[in-house]
């Protein structure tokens, strides 16, 4: 076999010794997002309930790990930090781009009662919003604008 023949036959192996781990985009079967080039592994808050509960409880989120909420129309949405362990950023989407980002959302003074919690939301609409650790977005130098790419496995 000549060199260019042996090339496809090499990158085959490669990629079946890899599995789709090996792939770019990770584990095929591992929901994502990507912006700038920067891969979050995300955990997807889909029905009313996993929406409602969302990141509450939890004592950390790991540094490039997320959870994205999908809807299925834009429309304007309110989050807010109930029994919440850690802050956040919040960034929000519409149509595969970020147009907005609440940096370093802080936890609620300790016994606010659920009547006097804050709430945040962008000031447009939008489709899907992705919580990441406090502090994610801006060492990756995301903001407005950036396109906003996702697995095939958020697809709703």
């Amino acid at each position: 076999m000549n060199r260019a023949g042996r090339a496809p036959a090499l990158l085959a192996s490669a990629l079946l010794a890899c599995g789709s781990g090996g792939l770019a985009g990770g584990d095929g079967d591992r929901p994502w997002v990507s912006i700038r080039g920067t891969q979050v592994s995300v955990e997807l808050a889909r029905t009313p309930a996993e929406q409602v509960q969302g990141l509450s409880d939890r004592r950390e989120l790991a540094w490039g790990q997320g959870m994205l909420f999908q809807y299925p129309r834009a429309s304007f949405q309110r989050f807010w930090m109930k029994r919440m362990h850690f802050a956040i950023d919040m960034v929000w989407i519409r149509d595969g781009q970020l147009v907005e980002i609440s940096h370093r959302v802080p936890l609620p003074a300790p016994g606010t009662p659920d009547s006097r919690l804050p709430t945040y939301g962008a000031r447009e609409l939008i489709d899907s919003v992705l919580e990441v650790p406090a502090g994610f977005a801006q060492a990756h130098g995301w903001r407005r604008g950036d396109r906003v790419e996702l697995s095939p496995a958020t697809q709703r």
